[in-house]
């Protein structure tokens, strides 16, 4: 787990010189150090509050895994493992009420992981430490994962649907999500969750048009992600581009008319770099966001003091993180520029795999 410094990137697009990459580096010594024994080859991290959320396998299957790291105390801790039912290998997850929520592909009410109060009951002292802990009990906090106690309307429609988009409406507690079937957009939907109460409400055959996760931006009032297009929308087909939605209204009983928001795409490309291996997008606030992408380098282009020792292969990987900014024209079109330096780094070519990209 590292934390790299958030400047901008290479120069794909013509940017202006003094924007274009600095020479790669090394990354930053890492945070906190986790075993493949530890979380195995499903880890996922997650980000809520302060807090970086690990979820995994231990080495031998023989049960999950969860680690809270508080990157303010610097404290770790090892709390209970996910839920037997739990998708390690495949998830979304989504931040709200300070609570972890993870959406998973088939559709199943979803798990959460929130703190609360420890409470332990008196079952006999095996420790000096267990004596310990019951008498602070009520004075402790732990995290703990439950389980929403609601289905969720996709387990009426087809059990082929799995999570296609999501975002988390600005009144912090709702979460919409966009289900689609596996093999299109055939009965794709929308619904969302009330995370005070449980309780989840569809919206229509209609879909954000994201992949993955999207953030609300207040500065422009809208859910903000990227989306590879399908070449139908003006873009080129399997590239990545900006969309904003905008935030719907009138939604909370699902009994009111509901108008699907409508939508914009940036007509430029999403991407500073060529031959793009892997992104992650990072909202950052006031219309400003970090895009982190990833793409191979021969090992005779790395700067010789800087050689990533970690590469398993003939190849090893640059990481480039982008700040940039994104606004409506006079128009009212989309647009971005980046509003910063280019910055890369030297990684190993396990960075080729999915990436997990977060603000705190």
């Amino acid at each position: 787990m590292r934390m790299p410094s958030p400047a901008g990137m290479h120069n794909k697009t013509g940017r202006a010189p003094h924007l274009a990459a600095s020479p790669p580096c090394s990354l930053p010594d890492p945070v906190l150090r986790l075993g493949y024994s530890s979380v195995g080859s499903c880890a996922h991290f997650e980000a809520l509050g302060s807090n970086i959320i690990v979820t995994g396998r231990t080495r031998h299957n023989s049960g999950g895994a969860t680690f809270v790291y508080d990157t303010r105390t610097a404290r770790l801790d090892v709390e209970q493992p996910p839920p037997e039912d739990f998708m390690y290998w495949y998830y979304h997850a989504a931040a709200a009420g300070n609570k972890l929520y993870t959406f998973s592909s088939d559709i199943q009410p979803p798990h959460y992981l929130c703190e609360q109060r420890a409470l332990r009951e008196y079952s006999g002292y095996d420790s000096g430490e267990e004596r310990m802990r019951y008498g602070m009990r009520g004075q402790i906090n732990e995290w703990a994962w439950r389980k929403s106690p609601s289905p969720l309307p996709g387990s009426r429609y087809h059990d082929g649907n799995h999570v296609q988009s999501y975002a988390v409406h600005p009144d912090s507690r709702t979460i919409f999500v966009s289900c689609g079937f596996a093999g299109g957009n055939r009965k794709r939907f929308t619904y969302s969750l009330d995370t005070e109460n449980g309780e989840s409400t569809h919206h229509g055959h209609w879909g954000l048009p994201f992949d993955g996760r999207a953030y609300y931006d207040a500065h422009l009032d809208a859910w903000v992600g990227i989306r590879d297009s399908d070449g139908t929308d003006g873009g080129k087909e399997g590239s990545p581009y900006l969309y904003s939605c905008d935030i719907p209204k009138n939604f909370a009983n699902g009994k009111q008319p509901f108008s699907v928001p409508e939508w914009k795409m940036c007509k430029e490309e999403l991407t500073f770099v060529e031959d793009v291996a892997s992104q992650a997008l990072v909202h950052t606030g006031r219309g400003r966001f970090c895009l982190v992408e990833t793409t191979s380098l021969p090992l005779d282009e790395g700067a010789e003091d800087n050689q990533c020792t970690c590469s398993t292969g003939e190849d090893q990987y640059l990481l480039h993180v982008t700040m940039f900014c994104a606004k409506h024209d006079k128009n009212g079109d989309l647009v971005v520029s980046q509003c910063r330096r280019g910055r890369s780094y030297l990684a190993s070519n396990y960075a080729s795999e999915s990436l997990s990209a977060f603000w705190l």
